[in-house]
């Protein structure tokens, strides 16, 4: 039977609705690697041998260590030294963002594939972007800001496991932007909910994709870090102006320091790090 989008949305709300959306389990590889990294009993020693299991993990940790971002006078030569220079809480969210990409992976079939690579490259540019905008404000950690960018299009994972259920459809990046739009916050917030995230990452599928988001504090969250993040993904569809606007009205902008200092001047910070951006989106794909 053919599907079209409209019957697609409407098989996908039925479904939905009846919770028949199966929400993928936590790749192995990020499971057990969460247990060792939150197990109190491991020493900064047995975390470092563990990292080693995954040469490619090691890697991937040591080059963001050795960026600008973090590193002090001295590059780090293994991992047990970026544990003590980093601290054990920010290899955590720096293991977890890296890991994380496991589970955009669709190799059976070469289209979706494809859709799900651009959706990690989009969220490593938020997750970088995120730090980015953490480092200077006070109060947010950017690891932790860098770890919320990057599950905010999370929800993309089951959406993509439904609509492959029905092979005669052409997976797309219109339609399935168009499906995204309506589903993968809600599913995002779900799927962090089974892989036990922590309270403060729950809703940032469903709350990042919101401009206008206002939490009624005054208090900054991640979720206002990543809302601003995604903002700046749309700066060059717009006229300069016309973004300068919407950035400037946004309430989880209004919140961060860096709005006091003039509507330029995120696009200014963002602009002196695009080296450090970019590296730190090569560490994390």
């Amino acid at each position: 039977m053919e599907f079209d989008l409209a019957h697609l949305k409407q098989e996908l709300s039925k479904a939905f609705k009846s919770g028949e959306i199966e929400l993928p389990s936590m790749p192995n590889l990020l499971f057990k690697i969460r247990q060792s990294l939150y197990d109190k009993d491991n020493s900064a020693a047995e975390v470092g041998q563990m990292m080693y299991l995954d040469p490619a993990l090691a890697a991937r940790v040591m080059r963001i260590a050795n960026s600008s971002m973090y590193t002090g006078q001295q590059p780090v030569n293994d991992c047990q030294a970026a544990i003590s220079r980093l601290g054990l809480s920010v290899i955590q969210n720096l293991v977890t963002g890296i890991v994380l990409r496991n589970a955009y992976s669709f190799k059976k079939n070469p289209k979706a594939q494809k859709l799900v690579k651009q959706a990690w490259q989009q969220s490593c540019r938020v997750g970088a972007l995120s730090h980015v905008l953490a480092s200077v404000t006070v109060g947010i950690r950017p690891d932790k800001a860098m770890l919320a960018g990057l599950i905010h299009n999370i929800g993309v994972l089951p959406l993509l496991n439904y609509i492959l259920q029905f092979p005669k459809i052409e997976i797309e990046p219109r339609m399935l932007n168009q499906v995204v739009a309506g589903y993968q916050g809600k599913l995002g917030t779900m799927l962090l909910q089974k892989w036990q995230f922590d309270s403060e990452y729950l809703y940032i599928p469903e709350l990042s994709g919101q401009p206008a988001y206002d939490s009624g504090s005054n208090e900054l969250s991640l979720n206002d870090i990543v809302v601003v993040a995604r903002m700046h993904l749309m700066q060059d569809k717009m006229e300069h102006q016309q973004f300068i606007e919407r950035l400037s009205s946004m309430p989880s902008y209004q919140k961060m320091s860096i709005s006091k200092l003039g509507p330029d001047a995120s696009l200014q910070l963002i602009e002196e790090a695009d080296e450090e951006i970019h590296r730190l989106m090569r560490g994390l794909s």
